[in-house]
């Protein structure tokens, strides 16, 4: 990819003017997102379909104004399904050994 002057992500063409393949041509932007300490640092996409300017700071006011959910580390009591656990984890062992 290249950066336009806006400082956005371009990707380059994997195709010559003919419409054929280029040989040895990446096929666009691959980041591998587990790689990326922090989104929020890495440039946006230009091109014909830009991302905004402001995209990462649209993300922050987003984050910064949802509520957590109220089941987030809910835990649930097991002990009266136990034997349902058990025949589950038989059929489990069973298929997917």
């Amino acid at each position: 990819y290249t950066l336009d002057q806006k400082g956005q992500v371009v990707l380059k063409s994997t195709k010559d003017s003919q419409g054929n393949p280029l040989p040895n041509a990446s096929g666009g932007y691959t980041g591998i997102q587990y790689t990326q300490g922090n989104w929020f640092i890495l440039n946006t996409l230009g091109g014909n379909y830009p991302d905004p300017l402001n995209k990462w700071d649209q993300f922050r006011t987003y984050n910064s104004k949802v509520v957590e959910s109220q089941v987030l580390g809910f835990t649930p009591d097991l002990s009266e399904v136990s034997e349902q656990i058990d025949n589950i984890e038989i059929v489990w062992r069973k298929y997917y050994p």
